[in-house]
């Protein structure tokens, strides 16, 4: 394989011991439904609603969305709801 150097070597060891931590559920899965999603105006349980998608669903579906370089929490809500909008115009709940 490749030899890293030194610094780049524990750099990846640090990446990898915090993905481990996050998906041992030390981040967002501690998350309730009336949680406001980080750094928005809006529940988790209101994104349910909208969606009509469960929580651990929408979460990993989050999480995913902010993975992606420089996405922000609103944009990544946006993305999640204009998906589901766009799957189902008639499931809105009343």
């Amino acid at each position: 394989g490749k030899q890293y150097p030194h610094q780049l070597a524990h750099q990846v060891e640090e990446v990898q011991k915090a993905q481990q931590e996050s998906a041992e559920g030390k981040d967002y899965d501690i998350t309730a439904e009336d949680d406001y999603i980080p750094n928005t105006q809006i529940t988790w349980r209101e994104l349910m609603d909208d969606t009509g998608e469960s929580l651990p669903k929408l979460i990993e579906r989050y999480n995913r969305e902010m993975q992606k370089k420089g996405t922000e929490s609103e944009k990544a809500v946006q993305t999640i709801e204009e998906d589901y909008g766009n799957v189902s115009h008639e499931r809105s709940r009343r």
